[in-house]
């Protein structure tokens, strides 16, 4: 985190993500600390505008997070399916 002080870390991380919203990095930790602060509908906007830029098993984390299980739960089992698979080879 940027700073002890939550409401800190989000102004500094909205002021860079207003100065570049396609910074990645930026993007996570600003969906970092808005779920830490309860900010699900601000999380869920943010994981829509980066989520074709993520991992499967990241956009299943993330589906979790915002309260899409059963996505989450979806990818998990692809993932694992696609594991069990590979093994068997």
């Amino acid at each position: 985190e940027i700073s002890e002080s939550k409401q800190f870390s989000l102004f500094i991380l909205q002021k860079l993500y207003i100065q570049d919203p396609t910074n990645f990095k930026v993007t996570l930790l600003l969906m970092n600390i808005c779920l830490k602060m309860g900010r699900i509908s601000i999380v869920r906007s943010l994981f829509n505008k980066v989520e074709n830029q993520m991992s499967k098993l990241d956009i299943a984390k993330w589906s979790g997070a915002i309260g899409d299980w059963e996505r989450a739960l979806k990818i998990y089992q692809s993932e694992e399916i696609g594991r069990a698979s590979c093994r068997e080879r």
